[in-house]
């Protein structure tokens, strides 16, 4: 490689890279579940039920990825309920 390389910074500074190029690690994909998981249980801790901005009237796709995690069924993290498809409705 000859020269630098020109890298494009965010406006905060910080070079922005993808999340799925970060190596999945089952103890924090587990930990990450469990806060989930806590945060949907009534009393207790800081994070109560109604605070989960994934939440709707038929159901939190968060609370069901944390409980897929917790038994075993899934070890991957869940896809970004508020990515800008799930914001806009594909639009």
């Amino acid at each position: 490689m000859s020269g630098p390389t020109k890298m494009t910074v965010h406006s905060t500074g910080v070079t922005p890279v993808s999340r799925n190029l970060e190596p999945i690690n089952p103890e924090v994909i587990r930990t990450s579940a469990d806060l989930t998981w806590r945060q949907h249980q009534p009393g207790g801790n800081t994070w109560r039920p109604g605070t989960c901005l994934q939440c709707t009237p038929t159901g939190c796709p968060q609370l069901d990825w944390a409980i897929k995690v917790r038994s075993g069924e899934s070890p991957l993290p869940p896809v970004n309920a508020m990515s800008n498809e799930a914001v806009t409705g594909g639009r």
